[in-house]
């Protein structure tokens, strides 16, 4: 998909600030981006994109290790399919990942009261954390991301 129709569909509903964020990430210099079609080429007719671009997140990311990777779901965990389409595609990935034999972190959006979130990722060059505040009406009040150089002690910090 495009970048334009993209941001249009799927980062701008969550406002300006996300459209922000979307373009830091992207113009961050730890950020490489791998387009599917060069690497795997066009979807074929009738296939799902949404459920092939998340083989290919996961396919990517199991390069690296199995024992590498978490993958962190805002899901309810509800096993009966869902008609949200956001919905879907995490529970496609939460499935994907548990057939692999990785490891699933699921937030339950519904059992979050007065709580903040803090998950801390590390890749080769750097640690990155996000903080989610959440009140008792289950609204985000802010997040946080900050990337970090990459620790070089061996003594064990606190971040």
């Amino acid at each position: 998909m495009p970048e334009a129709p993209y941001v249009r569909d799927f980062v701008s509903p969550g406002g300006e600030k996300w459209i922000r964020r979307f373009y830091d990430m992207r113009n961050h210099p730890l950020v490489y981006e791998f387009y599917q079609p060069d690497n795997v080429g066009p979807a074929k007719e009738g296939d799902n994109v949404h459920e092939r671009n998340n083989r290919w997140a996961l396919y990517s990311a199991l390069a690296r290790s199995i024992d590498k990777m978490r993958l962190i779901a805002v899901w309810d965990g509800k096993s009966e399919t869902p008609k949200d389409l956001d919905a879907r595609l995490v529970q496609h990935m939460v499935d994907l990942m548990r057939d692999s034999g990785g490891i699933v972190e699921q937030i339950d959006p519904f059992k979050l009261s007065d709580s903040t979130i803090e998950v801390t990722t590390v890749t080769n060059n750097a640690h990155s954390s996000v903080s989610i505040k959440v009140n008792s009406s289950d609204k985000v009040e802010g997040t946080k991301s900050v990337p970090q150089k990459k620790r070089t002690s061996s003594k064990k910090t606190q971040t």
